[in-house]
């Protein structure tokens, strides 16, 4: 599998890749009119990594560099998804130049701090337990809300940023199309962590921390997309991925 980008699509309000793969190719998007994007080899590694795991995919190609740490990680991310699901096979991955390791003093100049949030109780129990750290709440056109469900979208949309004006924090909207890519490789309930990992990278140049709500408290915990000894992983030296977990089942 080899991911590249479209030219004059590195960063902006709309970043654009091409997935190729044996004869197919797939053309992803991600837009939002509420902030600038930034293309990463992390974000698209993170799209491309269960396609080509499910597929008996050999190597992941791509031009530029993986941050250190991130692509330490890979190795232990892949060890924990072919244990959940022996279907899916570690592949290589292979940036065209050398590993780059990130300075944190870049990190911490970075101040704002954001929470995936749909609007169901995870989403509210993450913002209220950390509402003094969290500055922005990112809502996801394309994952649960399908894209082509404009009334839901629209619906959702209201309703995040009536909460968002009630708690004093910002909204950042990004649609994507990225779920068609996942879809035909792995289950939603496997493959949604790592499709928030990839909003969480072209981020990154704003955020030095993401919360990633959870659907079950640590009692309750089932192999799943999004799983405290997975999520962290995806972080790199410029962002850090939080898992939080409802401390007790309703």
């Amino acid at each position: 599998m080899r991911v590249s980008y479209l030219e004059n699509q590195l960063s902006g309000n709309k970043i654009e890749a091409v997935f190729a793969f044996r004869q197919d190719q797939f053309k992803l998007y991600f837009e939002s009119k509420d902030i600038s994007l930034h293309a990463s080899n992390e974000a698209f590694i993170c799209c491309a990594l269960l396609p080509a795991m499910a597929s008996g995919c050999a190597q992941i190609d791509f031009e530029g560099t993986l941050s250190e740490q991130f692509s330490s990680n890979l190795v232990l991310i892949q060890a924990l998804f072919s244990k959940w699901q022996k279907h899916l096979k570690p592949v290589n991955i292979k940036p065209s130049l050398s590993q780059k390791k990130l300075s944190h003093d870049k990190v911490n100049k970075k101040k704002r701090v954001a929470s995936f949030f749909s609007g169901g109780v995870d989403s509210f129990y993450t913002l209220l337990k950390h509402h003094e750290e969290i500055t922005d709440i990112i809502l996801v056109h394309g994952f649960d809300m399908p894209l082509w469900n404009t009334t839901l979208r629209e619906k959702t949309s209201a309703k995040v940023k009536q909460v968002a004006t009630h708690y004093g924090k910002n909204v950042i909207e990004v649609e994507t199309n990225l779920r068609e890519l996942l879809d035909p490789h792995e289950d939603w309930l496997m493959a949604h962590g790592t499709a928030l990992a990839c909003i969480g990278h072209l981020l990154s140049a704003n955020f030095k921390k993401i919360y990633i709500p959870s659907s079950y408290s640590h009692e309750q915990l089932v192999p799943l997309g999004t799983h405290p000894d997975l999520d962290p992983l995806w972080s790199s030296e410029a962002l850090t991925f939080v898992r939080q977990c409802r401390e007790a089942s309703e």
